[in-house]
C-alpha cells in the first residue's frame, strides 16, 4: 500500500483513529502502532502510516506503522538471500567450468595400474616360495634363541 502522514486523532481499546491527508480519516488497530523501538505511537503523534486495507463501500481506511519498519527489515533479509543465491549460483558455474576442462580419467583407464598389477603378480611368482622360507628360517633361528 501507500505510505501517507497521519496524525493520531483518538485513542482506544482496540486501536486508534488517524488522521490523514485530504481529510480522511483511517483506523490502525493496535498491533499496528508499535514503534521500531517497541513504544507505541501516542494520542496527537504524527508519523507514517502504510495504508494495509481500503474498502470504498464501507468507507474504510486500515492503516499500519509497524509493517513500514517491519517491511524494511524484511527486504533486507531478502536482499541477503538473493546476494547469497546469486553467490551460489556463481560458484556452482565456476565448478562446472572447471569440471568440463579437466580431462575425465578413471583409474582403470589409466594403464598404469595394469602395468603395476603386472609387476606385482611377476614379483610375487618369483619371490612366492623364498618369502616362505625365508619365514620358515626365522621362526626356527627365534626358537633356538628362545631355548
Amino acid at each position: 500500500g501507500s505510505i501517507h502522514e497521519g496524525t493520531v486523532s483518538r485513542r482506544d481499546d482496540k486501536g486508534a483513529s488517524i488522521q490523514l491527508p485530504y481529510g480522511l480519516e483511517g483506523f490502525a488497530p493496535n498491533r499496528h502502532l508499535s514503534k521500531e523501538d517497541g513504544k507505541s505511537i501516542s494520542s496527537d503523534e504524527t508519523a507514517e502510516f502504510m495504508v494495509i486495507e481500503f474498502d470504498r463501500n464501507e468507507k474504510r481506511i486500515i492503516v499500519s506503522h509497524t509493517r513500514i519498519w517491519e517491511q524494511e527489515h524484511i527486504d533486507e533479509k531478502e536482499a541477503v538471500k538473493k546476494e547469497a543465491r546469486a553467490q551460489a549460483e556463481k560458484t556452482r558455474k565456476a565448478v562446472k567450468s572447471v569440471q568440463s576442462k579437466v580431462e575425465k580419467a578413471t583409474l582403470g583407464d589409466l594403464g598404469v595400474l595394469a602395468d603395476l598389477k603386472k609387476k606385482m603378480s611377476a614379483n610375487s611368482d618369483s619371490d612366492g616360495d623364498s618369502g616362505e622360507n625365508e619365514k620358515s628360517d626365522d621362526k626356527a633361528a627365534d626358537d633356538a634363541e628362545s631355548k
